[in-house]
């Protein structure tokens, strides 16, 4: 056997020495991200601002409407009324994205159809206004779901009620009322007066554009010569009404009724008539003369025209007769004088 061969009958066959490496790689496995986005209610275009929330954090949020790309503050003014997509990413290696749908809805403009001046005395009033219900509130405000405003629980002069609809993204309003105070008055409520007088009634002082009496005069005074009750309602510059009442009375012991004690029926033009001396405020009388016996000779209901001194177209003879005179007071009682006149010729 010879060196140029091998047990395996293989020729050219070279014997080296074998060099080997090896290495290693660590692999962890990472946590996948959520960007869910939490929903979102719908919001009114005067709202807040809103913080968008999401599952994880460190992420950047975009979209028409946000104002802070970290914080994920969202602006519904600044967005507008509609439909926006807002998205989430995060950005890292098990990374995620995620999108949510804000619906922001345009204002409901709220609208009253109040009054905007009362006065004090007035009665209560119900405020209107659009979309309703709501609740009330401000001075004077004495049902807040109703709104019954009652001005005598206000203040004098400006008050601003508030309205704010239950309705959401309505808006809330303010209604100012202004509430007058009436004119003062000064006025003598109350007067005497004897029949056949008159007593003027009027208002001291104040300003007033109309006057309505219940006479259905409409002059600042009137003259009245009946006793009883006169009702007077004015309106001032600022349309507060006002009513009063004068009270006119019958004054005691106005009548006054003095007779001659003389008199002398002769036709000399020179105290022929038995006629009153003095004759006020009576509204009605009887006189009656009698002669000596008590004999009725003369009777009359108009005192004022006098006795001449006859008895059915007869001259009476000289002597004392005896007079009765009955009348009415202003308060309707009855009283009587009498008394004696000495006729002469």
């Amino acid at each position: 056997m010879n060196g140029s061969g091998n047990d395996f009958g293989l020729d050219e066959i070279t014997f080296t020495t074998v060099c080997s490496a090896s290495e290693s790689i660590n692999v962890s496995l990472g946590t996948q991200a959520n960007a869910t986005i939490f929903d979102v209610d719908v919001l009114c275009e005067t709202g807040n601002l809103v913080e968008l929330n999401a599952v994880d954090q460190n992420g950047v949020w975009s979209g028409n409407g946000v104002v802070n790309t970290t914080n994920g503050l969202f602006s519904p003014s600044e967005a507008g009324p509609g439909l926006h997509e807002i998205q989430y990413e995060i950005n890292s290696v098990c990374g995620a994205t995620d999108t949510v749908l804000i619906e922001v809805i345009e204002e409901i403009e709220t609208e009253t159809s109040s009054l905007n001046e009362l006065c004090v005395n007035e009665n209560a009033i119900t405020l209107q206004a659009i979309p309703g219900p709501g609740i009330w509130s401000g001075l004077g405000i004495i049902n807040e779901n109703d709104g019954v405003f009652n001005p005598a629980f206000a203040a004098i002069g400006e008050n601003v009620i508030l309205y704010a609809p239950n309705l959401f993204c309505a808006s809330t309003i303010e209604h100012t009322i202004e509430v007058h105070q009436p004119a003062p008055l000064e006025f003598n409520e109350t007067q005497e007066i004897c029949f056949g007088e008159f007593v003027k009634l009027e208002l001291e002082q104040g300003i007033f554009n109309s006057y309505q009496w219940s006479t259905n005069s409409k002059s600042s005074s009137i003259l009245v010569s009946n006793s009883g009750d006169y009702l007077l309602q004015i309106s001032d510059q600022n349309l507060c009404k006002q009513e009063i009442q004068f009270s006119v009375i019958d004054k005691d012991n106005c009548e006054l009724i003095t007779m001659p004690n003389v008199f002398s029926p002769n036709n000399d033009n020179i105290n022929d008539l038995f006629i009153p001396i003095e004759y006020l405020y009576v509204s009605k009388s009887t006189i009656k003369i009698f002669d000596r016996w008590g004999t009725e000779i003369w009777s009359t209901d108009a005192i004022e025209t006098g006795w001449d001194g006859t008895h059915f177209g007869e001259n009476c003879t000289e002597g004392v007769y005896m007079w009765l005179i009955d009348f009415k007071t202003n308060k309707n009682v009855y009283k009587r004088l009498s008394g004696n006149v000495s006729l002469f010729r």
